[in-house]
Order: structure tokens, then C-alpha cells, then sequence
């Protein structure tokens, strides 16, 4: 992978879980940054790197919270020091110490958080700029001395990452530049692994997650079923397991429950089990990697948009005479389908509806009376 890591660093905040935080040793704080060229720095970061967002660390997308008092002092103090030229070893010292600041007055609020180390990069990763602000709590994954350096690394296991959050800058520049409040360019991953990230960590960084249903309701459905029409090996099973999606998002939307990429997932291994398909796991893991990708931003859990969801799965032909409601699945351009567009026959086309008996009678009754 096409890596650099700019800049590292670990900090330890020191809270026992329903314990008062100790405001005098509220954290234990390196003063100089990991070595960059380091081994074991570079083989913990690319690990990070490369397991987030994929299987068992489903990420949450969002932004910057808007509200100037809720959102606290990292929202800016990250802007200004990606506004830099030249970001120094020192910026980033200094960026990280707030974030501690930050982090022990969020978890001095709530009994129940804990402490842990608390890890930051600066790095970039094929084409992008990234900050990585992550909560490590996996006590047989690193060896950190008194002084917080990393003596040795094992294999980190991310359903086991306590907290992380993760900008995008890249992707923060051009938002800044076009002014779209829909672009999401943080994500957070916790624990949980029902999209529910926890508190105080989200809270601290100013985070809110997305909120733009429309436009996730939108992009599962074209992104999930154009990854099925687009490999060879499960095409024919697109519109199965298109069936399966549409139905699945019609019942969240009916009993006002969350979306999961879970349940999506899930029904899509499904569908390649059912109909025969030997490597069900392997597209299901391909097919999660891709919804939770930061070029997708489908989130962890989402609530479905009723009006996006119809204006996928149902189609409206009106005019001053005459309005027209289906289901999109009916409408095709052979008569194979229940409802064939004939683009040879009128003017300028026209619908061949396959009738059910029981339209077929009241279509019967009320030519008898014209």
C-alpha cells in the first residue's frame, strides 16, 4: 500500500472506570513523537490502517458538530493546524495534548469511562491525508514502557479498539472548499458492534454522526446492487438479492428501526448461500469493505429514508390525464416483464401492462360502461 506516516504519538489517560478522575494526574503524556521510521510504529500503524473499516470494525461516518459551544475546542484547533504549510513535529504535539485536555474533562462527566493509551498519526494513505485518533485498551497488543514507547507489537485485534476516530483530510479540504454539509469525513469506530458508538470520545472531538438518511438510504441500494452487476461471479444474483434489500428497508422504514450494514451483509451472504454460490463469505467481506468504504460512507447503522427508498423502488408517470403508480421491479423492455415499454409502438412509445384477473374483471366492468 502507498503509505507515509508524517507523524505518531502516544498519550495515557488515567481513569479507573466509575472512579473520579484524578485532576492532578489526569494523564500521563509523552513530550516527543514516536520515531516515524520505527519497526514497530510503522507495523502498528499499518495494521490500524489497513483493519479499519473492514470486517468486525464497521465504522460510523459524520462531521464536525456545528453547534460552537456542544462541539468544544478540537474542531477548530484541528482546522488550524490542517490549515498549516508546514506541519511541525511541535503542531502536532500540541494538537494531541488538547485532545487529552479534552478527553479528561469529557470522561470526568461519565462514571462509567475509563482510561486508556490513547494513540495519534498523521499519515497518508493512496492519495489521501489522514488523522487517526485511537483508544487502545488491548493490554497484550503492546508493550509500552513508563516512558510510552512501544517495545513490542502483536497482532492488534480492532474489535478489541476501545474508541477510534478518523478524518479524512482530504476529503475536509474539499468540504471546507465546496460548502456541502452532507460530506462526511470522519468516521468513528467503538467496541460496539451495533453502530452505537460510545460517549465521551465522540463528544470530546466535537464529532455528531451522520444525519443525512436520504442520501445513505440512496447509496446502499445503488452501491450494493451495482457491486452484484459489476463481478462476474455473483451477477445473476443482483437482482435476488436487490429483492432481498429493497424488502429489508421497507420493513426498517415500517417499524421506525435502524438500518444495520450488518443485516445487510448478512442477507446478502444469505441469498449466495441459498442459490448455491461457493464463496459466500468471501463476496459478503468484499461486499462490506466496499459499502463502508470512505468512497461509499454507508455507516455502521442508518435510518432509512421513505421517500429515497420509494423513489428507488417505485416509479410515478403523471400527466394532465392520467397518473401511474408501480413497483420499479415490474417495468422492463421485453414482454418478459409485467409492464413492457414498447419504444417502437405510438409517437413516442408505449406501456403493455400483463393484467392480474382480478384487474382484469374491473377493467372489464368499466369499459361495459363507457
Amino acid at each position: 500500500m502507498s503509505f507515509t506516516l508524517r507523524h505518531a504519538i502516544i498519550h495515557e489517560l488515567l481513569k479507573e472506570q466509575y472512579m473520579d478522575i484524578d485532576d492532578k494526574k489526569k494523564y500521563n503524556l509523552r513530550t516527543k513523537e514516536l520515531d516515524c521510521n520505527s519497526p514497530i510504529v510503522i507495523k502498528l500503524s499499518q495494521e490500524l490502517i489497513q483493519k479499519y473499516g473492514k470486517k468486525y470494525s464497521i465504522v460510523t461516518y459524520g462531521s464536525f458538530d456545528t453547534d460552537k459551544i456542544r462541539r468544544g475546542k478540537f474542531p477548530d484547533a484541528f482546522q488550524k493546524y490542517h490549515s498549516l504549510k508546514r506541519k511541525t513535529k511541535q503542531a502536532f504535539i500540541d494538537l494531541s495534548v488538547l485532545v487529552m485536555n479534552e478527553l479528561a474533562t469529557k470522561a470526568s462527566e461519565i462514571k462509567s469511562s475509563s482510561g486508556g493509551y490513547i494513540l495519534f498519526l498523521d499519515y497518508s494513505y493512496n492519495k489521501n491525508s489522514y488523522l487517526v485518533i485511537a483508544m487502545i485498551k488491548q493490554k497484550d497488543a503492546l508493550t509500552i514502557t513508563d516512558n510510552l514507547n512501544l517495545e513490542e507489537l502483536l497482532s492488534i485485534d480492532l474489535s478489541k479498539i476501545h474508541q477510534a476516530t478518523r478524518i479524512n483530510c482530504t476529503h475536509y479540504s474539499q468540504t471546507l472548499a465546496s460548502k456541502n454539509d452532507d460530506d462526511l469525513y470522519l468516521s468513528f469506530v467503538s467496541s460496539a458492534t451495533d453502530g452505537n458508538t460510545s460517549g465521551y470520545f465522540i463528544t470530546a472531538l466535537g464529532c455528531q454522526k451522520n444525519t443525512t438518511a436520504s442520501k445513505m438510504t440512496k447509496n446502499l441500494i445503488k452501491s450494493s446492487v451495482a457491486f452484484f452487476k459489476n463481478d462476474t461471479e455473483i451477477k445473476k444474483y443482483a437482482n435476488d438479492f436487490k429483492d432481498e434489500l429493497i424488502k429489508y428497508l421497507t420493513y426498517c422504514c415500517e417499524e421506525k428501526q435502524m438500518a444495520t450494514l450488518e443485516q445487510v451483509i448478512s442477507k446478502a451472504r444469505h441469498i449466495l448461500e441459498r442459490l448455491g454460490f461457493q464463496k459466500s463469505n468471501q463476496k459478503a467481506d468484499e461486499l462490506l469493505e466496499r459499502l463502508n468504504s470512505d468512497s461509499i460512507n454507508i455507516s455502521a447503522a442508518f435510518n432509512v429514508n421513505k421517500n429515497a427508498l420509494n423513489s428507488i423502488v417505485k416509479v410515478k408517470l403523471e400527466n394532465d390525464d392520467y397518473t401511474i403508480n408501480f413497483t420499479r421491479k415490474l417495468l422492463g423492455t421485453t414482454e418478459a416483464h409485467k409492464i413492457f415499454f414498447d419504444e417502437k409502438k405510438g409517437k413516442y412509445g408505449k406501456l403493455i401492462f400483463d393484467l392480474d384477473e382480478i384487474t382484469n374483471k374491473n377493467l372489464k366492468e368499466i369499459l361495459k360502461n363507457l
